[in-house]
């Protein structure tokens, strides 16, 4: 090795100009954030959840209409069964 070829070496590393011979991490970057991922998923999820409830009023619905053209009657929901 040339001592001029340290010596700029040494310099470099005092000005911090090496930073491709530093340790980084391996891999692709990650092209979103934890936040947005994360936000991404609770909005799936909540949409999901929203079927589900549209789809369970219509069912409630439907047997409300079933029992009323049967004559069979409703029952109310007691104070502790609505907690």
């Amino acid at each position: 090795m040339y001592s001029s070829l340290l010596a700029t070496w040494r310099k470099e590393g005092a000005a911090g100009i090496t930073e491709a011979l530093s340790p980084h991490k391996r891999g692709s970057k990650s092209k979103q954030s934890p936040l947005a991922s994360e936000n991404a998923k609770l909005q799936r999820e909540n949409v999901r959840l929203a079927e589900r409830l549209r789809k369970a009023e219509i069912i409630i619905e439907v047997q409300k209409k079933l029992a009323t053209l049967l004559g069979l009657p409703l029952r109310t929901p007691t104070d502790e069964e609505l907690l």
